[in-house]
């Protein structure tokens, strides 16, 4: 019988961007230089070392350098750049 105690804990639903109340969103990071971004609310900072996006009932803050929004569509993104910090932000 599988564990699930990973899947019921507040630690794990904050890594993966889901509150108490709901999801927020999924983000994927492939080494420092890519993050896939699932359930996205829009951008709402966007320049080459700062990228704010709003992710359920939450913002993201992406820092580092040569940031670039390369695949936007209406709920996902793809940051890709020099990603040195990833912030929730309340």
């Amino acid at each position: 019988m599988r564990d699930n105690r990973e899947e019921k804990s507040p630690r794990f639903r904050l890594a993966a961007g889901l509150s108490q109340a709901g999801a927020g969103g999924c983000i994927q990071l492939y080494s420092n230089r890519r993050a896939v971004i699932e359930g996205s609310g829009g951008v709402l900072e966007y320049g080459p070392e700062v990228i704010r996006i709003r992710l359920g009932r939450r913002c993201v803050r992406f820092t580092g350098r040569s940031l670039q929004i390369r695949c936007l569509t209406g709920d996902s993104m793809i940051v890709e750049g020099f990603l040195t910090g990833l912030e929730y932000l309340t």
